[in-house]
């Protein structure tokens, strides 16, 4: 699996304070909405010890297939706890 991640579109959970965002499928970045292919990622940090600090961040997929683009924004909606992306807003 080859994702974008839309830096553009990251949001902060009003509970846990995690970071979650929008990817999309490389080789349909550009195309229509209606072909699918979204994921949701959120922002993990991880123990480094060889990095200053002792931690470093990566970004987790959180469904494992890509769905489609309303689905999408349902799943980033209820990962954050309020309503944020309505379905006419495009992702990307």
């Amino acid at each position: 699996m080859s994702a974008t991640i839309f830096e553009n579109t990251k949001k902060r959970s009003s509970k846990s304070k995690a970071i979650f965002a929008f990817g999309r499928d490389t080789e349909l970045c550009g195309k229509p909405n209606s072909e699918g292919g979204f994921f949701v990622f959120k922002f993990c940090l991880n123990h480094n010890s060889n990095s200053r600090g002792g931690l470093s961040g990566s970004w987790r997929c959180i469904n494992k297939k890509p769905i489609q683009h309303q689905e999408a924004i349902d799943l980033m909606n209820k990962r954050l706890g309020r309503i944020v992306w309505e379905a006419t807003e495009a992702a990307c």
